[in-house]
């Protein structure tokens, strides 16, 4: 929480033409979702664990008990969105690491001669077409 006052004055030629005070109090509160290694401040959503809101001057209790209580309500939901954006983002690179695991393979490759084999071994062609092929590789 920061409790800050401001003066501006404002001065031309030795007469004061314009004077402002301000007082305000704020509180940034910090809401993190998810475990150490994966939470909702990870990647590119680091600054999503920070919400600020302003708080009121008066020290009465139950005005900045609901204040802070909106602040870490609000604090919560954008936590939560940016959790479930983390953990899609983490899915979908996995996903992509493992697709390019498996077409980092070799592609097999089949001749005619092999298939012919193939289907003689599966009864498809009598035994005089098995003794017909000839490896075309």
């Amino acid at each position: 929480m920061s409790d800050a006052s401001s003066v501006s004055i404002q001065a031309q030629f030795g007469a004061l033409v314009a004077s402002a005070s301000n007082h305000m109090r704020v509180a940034d509160v910090q809401v993190r979702l998810g475990e150490p290694k994966l939470d909702n401040t990870h990647g590119t959503h680091r600054s999503s664990a920070v919400n600020s809101q302003q708080l009121p001057l008066t020290d009465d209790r139950e005005a900045l008990a609901r204040s802070l209580w909106l602040a870490t309500n609000t604090g919560y939901g954008t936590a939560l969105d940016n959790y479930l954006r983390v953990k899609t983002e983490a899915e979908v690179r996995a996903k992509e690491e493992d697709t390019s695991r498996i077409s980092a393979r070799k592609p097999r490759r089949r001749t005619w001669a092999s298939r012919l084999a193939g289907g003689c071994r599966q009864g498809r062609m009598g035994a005089a077409g098995a003794g017909a092929v000839k490896d075309l590789s």
